[in-house]
């Protein structure tokens, strides 16, 4: 019933335009249709000839002024009329709409105070949430970043419990996200153990970039199997060995060494096939050579040896150590 008479209170009668009918233009019509007429007649009855040439033109005369009489004073009522009232009514109304926007825009100052309330009570509500679901469920910052406070959730609709529980659920979405994450980032790290080539990181990056953790771990072997390749081919072209020293005439000779002249220096075993299928096609490497001080001569003898076979030698520096 009190609510009844609150809006009883509020109620505003609709404008009401008096009178309801449209305004009838009274005037001297019929005195003026008399005139008319009677002129109309006289003429009608006349026979033009030169006598009455004079008055003829002076009905048309007059016919005329009272056309033109006329069309001063229509105009001159349907501005008095239609454009006066019609200005004095905007006028009047004009002050209406005022009020109205001045009432509607005091109304929206208050709501917006009371609804801005509203969402900051829960937002508070959300942050105390928010704190007690990161504790639960420890995101790291790049996925903590992603839990938002949707739109929805200020709905006057939208109970509590509603809201808290979705919040909850975008918390166990990226906790799953998260682990996900950092199971790839574990297996990427351990498909590239024992390989100390390959960039993990750069691999990892990849993987953050969106790309599927089966694809980068499957480019991780491939690259794997590229170097152990290259690996195997430098080994088989770049053959070393170590034997036995030999002294500067027993490497001519390719006799035994002695207790005497034991040292380690490098040699060509024997049966090696030096001949080549690509004569000119040279392949150029750097190694770094310890032998004895005393066996230069010695090398220098090998090396000669290998000349013919199309093996060069080039001495870059020499480093003597004691």
């Amino acid at each position: 019933m009190a609510k009844e008479k609150d809006a009883e209170a509020y109620d505003v009668p609709a404008l009401t335009i008096t009178p309801d009918k449209a305004p009838v233009v009274t005037g001297n019509y019929e005195a003026i249709e008399k005139t008319l007429e009677k002129w109309k007649a006289k003429v009608s009855k006349m026979n033009l000839t030169e006598d009455n040439l004079s008055e003829v033109q002076t009905i048309k005369s007059a016919a005329v002024a009272v056309r033109n009489s006329l069309d001063r004073t229509v105009e001159a009522t349907k501005k008095m009329l239609f454009n006066d009232p019609k200005k004095i009514f905007e006028a009047r109304v004009k002050l209406l709409f005022s009020l109205i926007a001045e009432v509607e825009s005091k109304a929206d100052t208050v709501l917006d105070k009371i609804d801005q309330e509203r969402r900051d009570s829960i937002n508070e509500a959300l942050d105390y949430y928010k704190t007690e679901f990161q504790k639960k469920y420890q995101l790291d910052d790049q996925h903590l970043a992603h839990v938002e406070y949707r739109k929805n959730y200020y709905n006057k609709s939208m109970e509590e419990k509603v809201r808290k529980d979705d919040l909850e659920q975008q918390f166990k979405d990226l906790k799953k996200a998260q682990d996900a994450h950092n199971a790839g980032v574990k297996l990427i790290q351990a498909t590239c153990s024992g390989e100390q080539r390959l960039n993990v990181q750069r691999y990892i990056r990849d993987f953050d970039s969106g790309i599927d953790v089966a694809t980068v771990v499957e480019e991780i072997n491939a690259e794997k199997q590229r170097l152990t390749d290259l690996d195997n081919n430098t080994s088989t072209e770049t053959t070393t060995e170590t034997a036995g020293a030999v002294t500067a005439d027993d490497a001519e000779e390719g006799g035994p060494a002695t207790e005497e002249t034991e040292k380690i220096v490098i040699g060509a075993a024997d049966g090696i096939d030096f001949s080549t299928d690509f004569p000119g096609r040279i392949k150029t490497m750097k190694l770094q050579l310890s032998y004895p001080c005393d066996l230069g001569d010695a090398l220098t003898q090998l090396f000669e040896r290998l000349r013919p076979c199309g093996i060069k030698i080039k001495q870059l520096h020499e480093e003597v150590a004691f």
